[in-house]
């Protein structure tokens, strides 16, 4: 009796030993695992290490962008669809809510004189790319490229008057009461939209 009882405590000792073990393998105090930081940036050309405010800054850049392009590409949406209906004597409510000074002006003056010419666009202007550049808080621009050589001008008759062009652009947008709006637009003659 008195050896099953000393082979029950060694068994007992071993069991308690080897859970000690077994617990002190999962990394005790002393081997924490290092923080993953919640936060990650763009290679800075300068080589600034990425800290929690840069990362910041690179995400409300990003951020700014990708509104001011859904404003760029929502805005060339309607400018396609009032010049294939034949353009307009003023501008839309969405074209004033996404653009305004010369851009605006000038834009719409094309559609004006489209309405009264009679003159209406086969089918929409093609993106072919939108690169954002120079942002500084409340400003930035975007540089497009736009193709129209697919699209056929055509008068009230429908008889062609020829084909649109390609062209790159750059644009002003300001934030204007908390969203981006087109404000200015200038034609980079002989750059190509590759």
């Amino acid at each position: 009796m008195a050896s099953r009882r000393v082979c029950g405590l060694m068994v007992a000792w071993v069991m308690v030993g080897a859970a000690g073990l077994l617990a002190g393998c999962g990394g005790g105090p002393g081997v924490a695992p290092s923080p993953t930081p919640s936060y990650s940036c763009t290679p800075d050309p300068g080589g600034a290490p990425c800290t929690p405010e840069l990362a910041a800054a690179q995400a409300e850049e990003a951020k700014a962008y990708e509104e001011a392009i859904f404003v760029y590409q929502e805005f060339t949406k309607e400018r396609s669809r009032v010049a294939m209906a034949g353009g307009s004597p003023t501008p839309t409510p969405t074209m004033e809510r996404l653009a305004s000074g010369s851009y605006l002006e000038i834009i719409s003056s094309f559609l004006a004189s489209d309405y009264s010419e009679g003159v209406s666009s086969s089918r929409p202007v093609e993106i072919v790319y939108v690169h954002g550049m120079n942002y500084s808080g409340d400003s930035l621009q975007l540089k497009v490229c736009e193709d129209g050589t697919k699209i056929e001008n055509l008068d009230r008759q429908g008889h062609s008057l020829g084909m649109g062009s390609k062209g790159v652009i750059l644009l002003d947008l300001s934030r204007m009461e908390g969203q981006w709006v087109i404000v200015r637009g200038i034609s980079l003659e002989g750059e190509s939209c590759m």
